[in-house]
């Protein structure tokens, strides 16, 4: 990683990377979509009486299919890339084709199959028909913990665990180890992302700011934030839920919450000392920082990302505000009950 933008000085409380990316907070600082991204494309998720969506967990645009893990629903819906409904995955159960939850779910390296993970196993199933293939089963000692996970191909598998002594591990052709000892408090949200050169991330953990590209069973700092006099106090080694609690009310930045990236920009986002969420756009060549609180009146869920653009949900009903985004919506002629938009789009950092 180059030599990065360094806006002001660093704490002299906390040690950061020395080429760390310095967030200038400023709690009224609003990140305004409309300004700042250039949209490519919008993709209509079909709306009928077999797909009525409500709030995503997750979100997945593959080669040729859609994957929306509906929170409410805890079903999986399938849609084309044109936003066409295909299938649904509705299998809530206790049968071996059924999952207990859904934790996590992801499409397979090889990009054939959609992975769910459950308390005790990891659920196969064919990414283009939805049909049932197969089910890993999970050491029963170690499951419960994980909540995240990636595949890495050839029968590899990393899951981010909430467990006390570990926070990574690896399950390799059948044997599982971890290879992270646990640093910072297991607040769970997005921990895994493939950047533009399909390289696999990992995102650290509350308390810490980093990001790290997964090797092997080795890690190395990719990105790294330093939030100056928000950050947390390095003496604060918060793990447990009753530490967690008597440092929630202060004024620091509690944990990057996802990210995902293209060849010019690093997207993330955090949770900022009053526990909004916090924007951040990263232009790779140049160090410029865009970064602001999330509009609550026209926000966009960023939800991955390909070499060139990233893309988005825009859910109908949030956007209330007269701006380019909501009259975009409106020319689709889409309601409140309808399901949501997808769009792709790229970020431009001349109009600031």
């Amino acid at each position: 990683m180059s030599a990065m933008l360094i806006l002001h000085s660093c704490s002299s409380e906390r040690k950061v990377e020395e080429d760390a990316f310095v967030i200038d907070y400023n709690e009224t600082t609003m990140f305004k979509w409309d300004e700042i991204i250039d949209i490519e494309e919008v993709i209509p998720l079909e709306t009928n009486n077999s797909c009525l969506l409500s709030y995503a967990n997750k979100c997945i645009v593959s080669d040729n299919r859609i994957v929306y893990s509906d929170s409410k629903q805890r079903a999986l819906y399938v849609f084309d890339r044109k936003g066409n409904f295909i299938y649904a995955i509705d299998a809530l159960g206790a049968g071996n084709a059924e999952y207990t939850m859904i934790k996590d779910v992801i499409v397979s390296q090889n990009k054939l199959n959609i992975m769910i993970l459950d308390n005790t196993s990891i659920l196969v199933f064919d990414l283009a028909d939805g049909a049932y293939i197969d089910r890993i089963s999970l050491d029963k000692k170690y499951a419960s913990s994980f909540y995240q996970f990636a595949d890495a191909g050839n029968d590899r598998f990393y899951f981010w665990s909430i467990e006390p002594d570990s926070s990574l591990y690896v399950l390799d052709k059948g044997c599982l180890y971890p290879i992270r000892e646990r640093s910072g408090f297991p607040f769970v949200c997005q921990k895994f992302y493939r950047d533009d050169k399909s390289k696999l991330n990992l995102i650290s953990d509350c308390g810490q700011y980093s990001i790290e590209t997964i090797t092997g069973d080795s890690l190395t700092t990719k990105y790294s934030f330093d939030f100056g006099s928000f950050a947390f106090p390095y003496d604060k080694g918060i793990k447990t839920v009753s530490e967690w609690e008597s440092i929630d009310d202060k004024p620091y930045f509690k944990s990057l919450l996802s990210a995902y990236e293209t060849k010019d920009v690093l997207y993330t986002t955090t949770a900022t000392p009053n526990r909004n969420i916090y924007c951040i756009a990263v232009k790779k060549d140049t160090l410029d920082i865009f970064c602001g609180n999330q509009n609550v009146d026209a926000p966009v869920v960023v939800i991955g990302s390909d070499d060139s653009s990233f893309y988005g949900i825009l859910y109908p009903a949030s956007f209330v505000e007269d701006n380019d985004i909501s009259n975009l919506i409106g020319k689709y002629k889409v309601s409140d009950d309808d399901n949501p938009l997808l769009i792709r789009f790229k970020f431009n950092f001349s109009r600031f």
